[in-house]
């Protein structure tokens, strides 16, 4: 748990910090939160290598997209590399046609799952968006109402050897996260 009120520090017992390459200070919905700009690609938040074990996930964070955000911000990513099959686990937004949904992708059990929210998000509005997985099904949620889901089982993934970003996809810098999250 990361609060993006320009402090960086994990507020599980982990002591995961993050550091922050680039994100400035904005207001938020509960607090401050971070403005990830996509003009350099770079801005990220790099919160350290560690592994989720087992078979359950969540990412959650308010967010606020940009008018004219890319097609695919990574909202928080552990990857090494922009296709799917490198994703370990990502939630990000993602443009389909005028309208913006949420993805979630996930290596469960030795294979890749994505799905989709069949709901959409507006830029310049604030959202709770939420990414779950629970050892049996991947589920999506917009502002607590379920979006989404999809079967999936198996344990996650472990990869020590690249950090997960906030922002933007590790190793990459080639789908930043254009708005604002807390």
């Amino acid at each position: 748990m990361w609060p993006l009120d320009n402090v960086f520090y994990d507020a599980s017992p982990y002591g995961r910090d993050g550091i922050n390459n680039g994100s400035v200070n904005a207001g938020g919905v509960i607090m401050d939160g971070q403005d990830f700009e996509n003009a350099d690609k770079t801005d990220h938040i790099d919160v350290g290598k560690f592994n989720v074990s087992g078979n359950e996930l969540t990412i959650s964070s308010w967010v606020n997209l940009e008018l004219g955000a890319p097609g695919d911000g990574q909202i928080f990513a552990k990857a090494t590399g922009t296709q799917n099959p490198l994703h370990h686990y990502a939630f990000s937004t993602r443009k389909v046609g005028a309208n913006y949904k949420l993805r979630f992708r996930i290596i469960a059990g030795g294979s890749l799952s994505v799905i989709q929210s069949a709901g959409g998000i507006t830029p310049s509005t604030w959202y709770y968006a939420s990414a779950v997985y629970d050892g049996s099904d991947m589920m999506v949620y917009i502002n607590g109402v379920h979006s989404g889901s999809l079967s999936k089982s198996g344990d996650i993934i472990e990869e020590d050897t690249v950090s997960p970003y906030i922002g933007n996809n590790p190793g990459s810098d080639v789908s930043p996260f254009d708005g604002i999250l807390e």
